[in-house]
C-alpha cells in the first residue's frame, strides 16, 4: 500500500511516497495536489468537484425546500469548527436581511451545536429567513446545489459549496483566506 505525504523531516520515514512541498504553494489545495506526483497524475485544475448531492437526497432536499422557502434562496452557513472562523450572528443578519430585501429567500444552516445560533440569526433577520432542518453532508450538498448563492465562513461546508458549483462568497476573519481560500474567478 501506498503512505503519501509531504517530507517535513523525520515523519518521512513513515511514507511511502514523501513528496517535497514547494514554499511557493501557501494555498492549501496547491499544497496537496503536489501529493499526486508519485502517481504522474496531473490536476485537472484547481476547483474542487465532487457528486454528493445529487442521489436521493436531491428529491428531498426540493421537497424540503417546497415547504419552507419560496422562490430563489440564498443559503447561509454561519458555524464553523473554530471560534475565532465565526463571523457574529447580527453581520450574519445583516447579510440575510439584505437578501431578502432583493428577493431572495434566505436558509440558514448549521451543524453539531449550532442550532441556537441559526436559530439567533432568523430571529434577527425576520421575514424571509428560515432555520434548516438538522441535515447531514449529502443533504446539505443537495440544498447547496439549489441555492443561488452560498454564504459562509471558513469552513467545510464553504469547501461544499465550491465543489457543488454554488456562487459563494467565504468569509475570512483572519489571515488564512491565501491558505484556505479558493483560487477561482469570482471567489
Amino acid at each position: 500500500f501506498f503512505v503519501i505525504g509531504h517530507d517535513r523531516g523525520d515523519s518521512a520515514r513513515f511514507l511511502s511516497h514523501p513528496v517535497k512541498h514547494d514554499p511557493a504553494n501557501a494555498n492549501e489545495v496547491q499544497a496537496k495536489l503536489e501529493l499526486l506526483r508519485p502517481f504522474n497524475i496531473l490536476a485537472r485544475g484547481l476547483e474542487p468537484e465532487t457528486d454528493v448531492g445529487l442521489g436521493q437526497e436531491s428529491v428531498a432536499a426540493k421537497a424540503l425546500l417546497d415547504g419552507l422557502l419560496q422562490g430563489p434562496f440564498a443559503l447561509l452557513n454561519p458555524g464553523a469548527r473554530l471560534g475565532n472562523r465565526r463571523w457574529s450572528p447580527a453581520a450574519y443578519a445583516t447579510v440575510a436581511k439584505a437578501l431578502v430585501s432583493r428577493g431572495l429567500s434566505v436558509l440558514v444552516v448549521w451543524g453539531p451545536g449550532e442550532a441556537p445560533l441559526a436559530e439567533a440569526i432568523a430571529a434577527q433577520a425576520g421575514r424571509g429567513v428560515v432555520v434548516a432542518p438538522a441535515t447531514d453532508i449529502p443533504m446539505l450538498a443537495a440544498l447547496l446545489r439549489l441555492a443561488v448563492l452560498c454564504v459562509s465562513n471558513n469552513s467545510g461546508p464553504m469547501h461544499l459549496a465550491i465543489a457543488v458549483g454554488t456562487p459563494t462568497v467565504g468569509v475570512f476573519l483572519n489571515d488564512d483566506a491565501r491558505r484556505w481560500g479558493h483560487l477561482l474567478p469570482g471567489f
